[in-house]
């Protein structure tokens, strides 16, 4: 399934990476490399599931903003996905390859990352 909400669950994601305990003082900027990992996606109903889909990370870059907080941005693709029923029929097909990006400021604060904006753009749709 694809959708902002989506993307935005995954940025959240990216940005909680970094794996970081200490509350006193932030931690640097969250970096990834070109990953591929699975997306989270909410399936329709309770008895459908999302196949596919996958988000690989082509390029991120960091860089300060104000104190605690960072300017980010992610360049991503995403793979074709599908809704399979629960007797395996495709229910939706997205076969697009999408390659987007997401810029976002992320800032250091009550003990977590915070998202404090995401704008996604589309870049490139291809169809195999």
């Amino acid at each position: 399934m694809r959708t902002q909400g989506a993307l935005t669950a995954l940025v959240m994601l990216a940005v909680t990476l970094t794996g970081c305990t200490d509350t006193t003082a932030a931690p640097p900027p969250p970096t990834l490399g070109a990953t591929t990992s699975p997306t989270p996606s909410p399936s329709p109903s309770p008895h459908t599931h999302s196949a596919g889909g996958q988000f690989e990370y082509t390029d991120v870059l960091t860089l300060d903003h104000r104190q605690n907080q960072y300017a980010v941005l992610l360049q991503l693709v995403q793979h074709p996905s599908q809704t399979v029923g629960p007797d395996g029929t495709v229910l939706e097909d997205f076969p697009d390859t999408l390659t987007t990006s997401a810029d976002m400021l992320v800032a250091w604060r009550d003990g977590g990352w915070k998202v404090d904006s995401v704008v996604f753009d589309l870049h490139r749709r291809e169809r195999l």
